[in-house]
């Protein structure tokens, strides 16, 4: 009988057809009857469905997420620049609580958007991007301050809705509305029916004049101030940062919350109840971020990829069950 060795496999073919037969009958001997293969061959083409599947989510979610973007933004806007009509509360004429003059605000809308918006993200950057892999610091970094804008976007909606609905008089309601009406304005006499005829005010500001309640700089603020407060408690380590650091930082986040609330009266733009009502929803907001979006933050594990299902088919399972076919 012919002896065959591995190297006369190229010069001897019967040398690997010998050898290719010994494989086929060790394999076959191990794994049983070829309907095992198929069943391993199946499941290797669901989970190629199933990752071609997982492939699409991300595409759809961008795109569900930059609608519902686009039309929260636009409400803000259409609600905040009247395009839908505020309702009218009305007011009681020569009310002293509405003859203030209005002398702008100490405390601006863009210095709100910096300090409640950009000053988180500052925050959480500066305490997670201590993470030896730069990789993990950008996701928690993008996890914490994208489920803060939600919240805050959240917040700041019913806050605008809120304002359309109730159409509240601010304390410089008479001097910026100057409101004209069919009958003699007698001291004490409710008004609900009147038309603004403010000069010397921009057309944003005579409007807004009717938009009190509630304070929507200290529903923003304090939001901004308990979600920071909550993210140096959890995130902020005493050993490294000190013990003094804690404590100093959350009192500062608390000032700014403080200080955007108690202007707003002192500016005369709302009402000490206003001023309330709107820390009441700041902490609702901020409270559900943190135990609802942001789990207390908690660093979520990463979700591995499914691992590969290797098929244990030989080449006598490929030459006899060629028809096998995946049908998902």
């Amino acid at each position: 009988m012919h002896s065959c060795y591995y190297r006369d496999h190229l010069t001897n073919p019967s040398c690997t057809l010998l050898k290719d037969n010994k494989i086929m009958t060790s394999s076959v001997t191990s794994i049983g009857p070829i309907e095992e293969s198929t069943r391993l061959a199946t499941a290797d083409c669901r989970q190629t469905y199933n990752v071609k599947r997982n492939l699409l989510k991300p595409t759809v979610a961008v795109f569900t997420n930059t609608l519902v973007i686009i039309i929260v933004g636009l409400l803000l806007a259409f609600i905040e620049f009247d395009v839908i009509p505020t309702n009218k509360f009305g007011y009681y004429c020569g009310d002293p609580a509405l003859s203030y003059q209005f002398e702008g605000d100490t405390i601006t809308a863009l210095v709100l958007i910096l300090g409640s918006f950009l000053g988180p993200l500052i925050v959480i950057i500066a305490i997670e991007y201590r993470h030896t892999r730069k990789a993990e610091s950008i996701r928690l970094i993008w996890l914490w301050y994208k489920d803060m804008l939600i919240g805050v976007v959240t917040t700041l909606m019913v806050t605008e809705v809120m304002k359309a609905i109730v159409g509240a008089p601010r304390p410089h309601f008479l001097s910026t509305c100057k409101p004209q009406t069919k009958e003699e304005c007698v001291n004490g006499t409710f008004v609900r029916d009147f038309e603004c005829q403010g000069t010397g005010y921009s057309s944003y500001v005579v409007g807004d004049s009717s938009r009190s309640f509630p304070s929507g700089h200290t529903s923003i603020s304090v939001f901004a101030s308990i979600f920071c407060v909550a993210l140096v408690h959890y995130r902020l380590k005493w050993r490294r940062s000190g013990q003094l650091l804690k404590p100093f930082l959350m009192l500062a986040f608390v000032s700014w919350a403080a200080v955007c609330g108690l202007t707003r009266i002192t500016d005369r733009r709302h009402h000490w109840w206003d001023v309330l009502a709107g820390t009441i929803l700041g902490a609702i907001g901020a409270g559900y971020t943190i135990i609802g979006l942001v789990k207390r933050f908690k660093v979520p594990e990463k979700n591995n990829p499914p691992k590969s299902i290797h098929s244990r088919s030989t080449l006598l399972d490929e030459k006899q069950d060629r028809n096998v076919t995946c049908v998902i």
